[in-house]
C-alpha cells in the first residue's frame, strides 16, 4: 500500500509512504518547499509514535515524523542515551551543551524507562498499544528476544506500523 501526501497551498512537496504488511518499505519525498511552510507541521497530526530507538538514523526518523505533526513519545533507557555524551567527548564540548542530541530528539516527549523490569515492559506495552507507528533500531536476534519484533507486535497490534532502522 502506498500513502501519499499532498499538502495544500502549504509547498509543492509530495510525500509517498510504502507499507507493506506494517511495515514500513520506502519513504520518498518529491519536489521541495518555497516560501510559506505553514501547516506542514499539521500532516501526521493525531498519529502517535512510540520511539525505541538510540543513536541518530532511527531517533531522526521519529523526529521528521513530529516535524510533520505526530506526537512522539521517545523511551529512552534507565542508564541514559549514549548520544548525550558524544559531544562532549567527541567533540571536546565542555559547556554541557549537546547540539546532536537536541537535533535528533526535538518534536519528541521522553520518558525513562527501565525495560528489563516487569512494570517498565508493561508501560512499554501500553504505549505501543496506544501507537499508531513503532520506531526502533533492535538487530532482529534481539527484537525477538525482548519481544518487540515485527511478527510479536504485528500479532498483538495488527494495525501498528513497526519501522526498524539498522
Amino acid at each position: 500500500m502506498k500513502i501519499e501526501y499532498f499538502p495544500k497551498g502549504v509547498c509543492s512537496r509530495q510525500m509517498i509512504i510504502e507499507v507493506e504488511d506494517g511495515v514500513v518499505r520506502d519513504v520518498e519525498v518529491i519536489g521541495g518547499c518555497h516560501g510559506n511552510l505553514q501547516g506542514i507541521s499539521s500532516l501526521l497530526k493525531g498519529m502517535k509514535v512510540v520511539d525505541f530507538s538510540s543513536y541518530i538514523a532511527a531517533p531522526t526518523c521519529a523526529k521528521l515524523l513530529g516535524e510533520y505533526g505526530a506526537e512522539v513519545i521517545r523511551i529512552e533507557p534507565n542508564i541514559s542515551d549514549s548520544v548525550r555524551f558524544v559531544a562532549s567527548q567527541v567533540y571536546g564540548v565542555t559547556d554541557g551543551t549537546n547540539p546532536l542530541y537536541d537535533v535528533i530528539n526535538g518534536n519528541k516527549r521522553q520518558i525513562c524507562l527501565n525495560t528489563r523490569t516487569p512494570e517498565g515492559k508493561e508501560v512499554l506495552q501500553r504505549l505501543i498499544a496506544d501507537a499508531d507507528v513503532f520506531v526502533c533500531n533492535l538487530r532482529e536476534a534481539q527484537a525477538k528476544r525482548v519481544g518487540l519484533d515485527f511478527e510479536t507486535l504485528h500479532e498483538k497490534y495488527p494495525k501498528l506500523v513497526y519501522a526498524n532502522v539498522t
